[in-house]
């Protein structure tokens, strides 16, 4: 069977993907569910530790097909300025 096409099977599998991962952390709620970006006020970082104040975050998301017939989500969050807890994980 092969992936779905099309820019709205993409928006459908990035929206999937980032429902099931925003359960975990709102930080996940950034990103948007299509190829494009967006900006939110984060208090932590996905998957980490929280930052010492809340940023802006500009959230990318790029969605594509893969040769194995995939999706393939490459999500990017950046801050404005660097986070003294940002590199430390939680125990």
């Amino acid at each position: 069977m092969s992936t779905p096409t099309g820019s709205a099977a993409a928006e459908a599998a990035a929206a999937k993907a980032l429902g099931v991962l925003a359960k975990d952390s709102p930080t996940w709620r950034c990103f948007p569910p299509r190829a494009g970006s967006r900006q939110m006020l984060v208090s932590s970082l996905v998957m980490g530790p929280d930052l010492s104040r809340s940023q802006l975050a500009t959230c990318v998301t790029e969605i594509e097909t893969t040769p194995l017939q995939l999706w393939r989500l490459t999500l990017t969050l950046r801050l404005p300025e660097a986070d003294p807890e940002g590199g430390r994980r939680q125990p």
